[in-house]
């Protein structure tokens, strides 16, 4: 059982414009994200969900925002992550955060199976999901230009590709180009071990749910781990960048 995830893309996206619609904007938060997606899953497959879950593999406070399963003695028939990108989120690196939780998505091993879906769930209002992150650049370091993010990390969209999901890319990370190492390094340093040479990504939804740069958009990306996986020591590998 699966879920449609260019469907939950639009869904979410109109649940929530909706909400911008009737002057509650401001009530909008990522757990509005989570709950416009949990509230799509239930009335679309039979899985049995699971908000802020306590996975095993992630240590501390760290939880998922969801889980669903097929049974309760089955491995997850996806994990999620959501992020909403807002202008009044203070001085919050929103680029940096986005890669952090691919990497926690990635690392999942116990309760998982090589089906299990690893969504990411980002939104946000249009003028601020661009300024934010969907446009954001870092500095490489070294006197080198700074570098858009998001080619970097995620899948990015096609203007001219009208179905989903798109066919999987390998991100990488180990071989980044020259402008990520500092970045890379960075989030390695904020997870506390090695991270992965590489992972497989997938744009696996995106809606836009009205015409002004006020309206409310969603994507959906898929996070899965590369085939032979294997992990690096950032710091090392990068050295003094």
């Amino acid at each position: 059982m699966t879920v449609n995830w260019n469907n939950l893309a639009s869904g979410a996206a109109c649940i929530l414009e909706y909400e911008r619609l009737c002057d509650r904007r401001s009530f909008i938060e990522e757990s509005s994200l989570v709950r416009a997606s949990a509230e799509f899953i239930q009335s679309t497959t039979q899985l049995l969900l699971t908000p802020e879950y306590n996975h095993p593999d992630l240590p501390g406070s760290k939880r998922l925002d969801l889980l669903g399963r097929t049974r309760p003695d089955t491995p997850a028939a996806f994990v999620l992550e959501a992020k909403w990108i807002k202008s009044d989120g203070g001085t919050r690196q929103w680029a940096r955060e986005v890669a952090e939780d691919i990497l926690r998505l990635e690392s999942l091993e116990q309760d998982v199976s090589a089906a299990t879906d690893r969504a990411f769930v980002i939104g946000g209002i249009r003028r601020s999901l661009k300024a934010l992150f969907l446009d954001v650049e870092v500095r490489a370091g070294n006197g080198a230009p700074r570098v858009q993010v998001l080619p970097h990390i995620l899948q990015p969209r096609d203007p001219q590709e009208k179905s989903y999901p798109y066919e999987q890319v390998r991100v990488a990370v180990r071989d980044c180009d020259q402008g990520m190492q500092k970045f890379w390094k960075g989030r390695a340093e904020q997870i506390g071990h090695d991270i992965p040479i590489s992972y497989q990504c997938s744009l696996a939804g995106r809606h836009r749910a009205g015409l002004t740069q006020d309206s409310v958009e969603v994507y959906v990306w898929l996070i899965r781990r590369s085939r032979n996986r294997n992990t690096f020591d950032a710091a090392a590998h990068f050295g003094d960048v």
